[in-house]
């Protein structure tokens, strides 16, 4: 050991060399301290930008394919051994139009005429709704959003990743849960 560096303490009678730190600890507190509160505004502020992405993507997804395909039938059929639904478009005629005071969750909920494998014993089919084909195209927006938000980045990009990851911001599926209020409220939150 160094002894220009250390320290002796003395402890009933024996010498106990310690090292010296070269700042006080309070200054590696406050940085440790400091790191987490950047980090947390850096997450805040990816969040703001990751949802903001998403719910614009979401607004153009309702304009040009939901509006004009919202409503469908949604069939169910017995087999036996297990019970499928279908979903099955409206003729246009039929169609519900709806307006800016409609719930963001009642389209979400609402069937898009598709029928998707559910690969659970006792369902076999089941009728696609708007939100899953829109959750399962998120993941795309998603993607793409993660190409540009880091496209000029510095910093490391699987730590990036493992970061936005812990903080649910590599998938949509936080942004999902929290979408809510009216289609009216989206697109003042995309005007923004």
């Amino acid at each position: 050991m160094n002894r220009s560096r250390g320290i002796v303490v003395s402890d009933n009678g024996k010498s106990i060399a310690a090292t010296r730190l070269s700042r006080p600890l309070s200054d590696w507190v406050n940085e440790i301290v400091g790191l987490i509160v950047d980090n947390s505004i850096f997450i805040e502020e990816a969040r703001r930008s990751l949802y903001g992405f998403l719910d614009c993507m979401l607004l153009r997804t309702i304009d040009y394919d939901v509006f004009l395909s919202r409503d469908a039938d949604v069939e169910a059929v017995d087999v036996g051994y297990d019970v499928s639904t279908y979903g099955k478009k409206k003729p246009v005629h039929e169609r519900l139009m709806f307006t800016d005071a409609v719930n963001l969750q009642e389209i979400m909920d609402h069937p898009n005429g598709d029928s998707h494998k559910t690969y659970q014993s006792g369902r076999g089919m089941a009728a696609t709704t708007h939100g899953d084909a829109i959750l399962s195209e998120a993941e795309d927006w998603c993607d793409a959003w993660w190409q540009d938000y880091t496209s000029n980045t510095l910093q490391d990009l699987d730590d990036l990743w493992e970061i936005f990851g812990e903080a649910g911001l590599t998938t949509p599926l936080d942004w999902y849960a929290d979408l809510d209020g009216t289609l009216g409220d989206l697109r003042a939150r995309c005007t923004d």
